[in-house]
């Protein structure tokens, strides 16, 4: 099934299932030798990022020192959720996508936990696994903030993003323009996710980090027209949900805002408008 959107002013009306997936069919982590080889081979395991294994998958084989692209799925989806792209990708470049924990064939951990948690696990496991950068990082929805956190926080690892319709530290602001007597039910539907991800702590952690985004190509894709229930104020959210995102582009130092007419799912829509983005980043490289 595919995944459940998280753009949270979307969140009643276009919700869908989530590929929930058993944690079958997860592998151990290979040994030192192996892991080596994934500087630029192709991996299809799990790996310990301490205490949990996050599931990873990588396709392609980039020469070494290339840059690899990273895809970072939206709440409650999993890896893969690329499919769309990541095989045409894989002819040119390296290509890795994982599952988060509690989704796909990662681990299932209680309690919950918030992006910097996601943020820690994704170097852990990149470094575990042995897969160097540069980094670009592609991110969907909820995926795109954590592009964002995972960017300012270790941003000599990254060359480069696309967020595809991304979640930002701004989505709290656009949540006070729901009709007060839905806004409760959105928010909390946000916050209720397969995943045990506190969205709204996430959103304030991202908050402080988009002043630290590396001065790299940042590619912003916007679903155009943006969706919403008909007894919302729509015109006055699209223009302040535009104007979120014009501001994010000129904030990051190298930001540059595509606006795409598609869903909110825009790399099933519009893959080639998607690749034509990461392809502009990497021969920027």
């Amino acid at each position: 099934m595919r995944r459940i959107l998280t753009i949270s002013v979307l969140a009643v009306l276009l919700a869908s299932c989530a590929g929930a997936g058993d944690n079958a069919g997860s592998t151990t982590s290979p040994p030192p030798a192996a892991a080596q080889t994934a500087a630029t081979g192709e991996l299809n395991a799990s790996f310990d990022t301490g205490g949990h294994k996050l599931h990873l998958r990588c396709q392609g084989k980039g020469s070494s020192g290339s840059p690899t692209v990273v895809y970072l799925h939206g709440l409650g989806g999993d890896g893969s959720d690329v499919e769309s792209i990541n095989t045409l990708l894989a002819g040119q470049v390296r290509v890795c996508t994982y599952d988060r924990v509690n989704v796909g064939r990662s681990d299932r951990v209680t309690g919950r936990h918030t992006g910097a948690d996601s943020v820690n696990d994704l170097h852990a496991l990149l470094e575990t696994a042995g897969v160097p950068g540069p980094y670009l990082l592609v991110g969907f929805s909820f995926g795109g903030l954590l592009a964002i956190m995972y960017a300012a926080t270790y941003p000599d690892q990254v060359m480069g993003m696309v967020s595809l319709d991304g979640s930002l530290p701004t989505d709290d602001e656009v949540d006070q323009l729901i009709p007060k007597d839905e806004r409760d039910q959105v928010m909390a539907e946000q916050d209720r996710n397969q995943e045990s991800v506190d969205f709204y702590r996430t959103v304030d952690e991202a908050k402080p980090l988009v002043a630290k985004v590396p001065d790299v190509p940042v590619t912003y894709m916007a679903a155009r027209p943006v969706e919403l229930p008909p007894n919302w104020p729509v015109k006055r959210m699209q223009a302040f949900i535009r104007t979120k995102q014009v501001q994010f582009t000129k904030t990051v130092p190298n930001g540059r805002l595509v606006e795409v007419q598609s869903s909110h799912d825009i790399d099933l829509d519009k893959p080639e408008l998607v690749l034509k983005e990461v392809q502009r980043i990497l021969e920027s490289a």
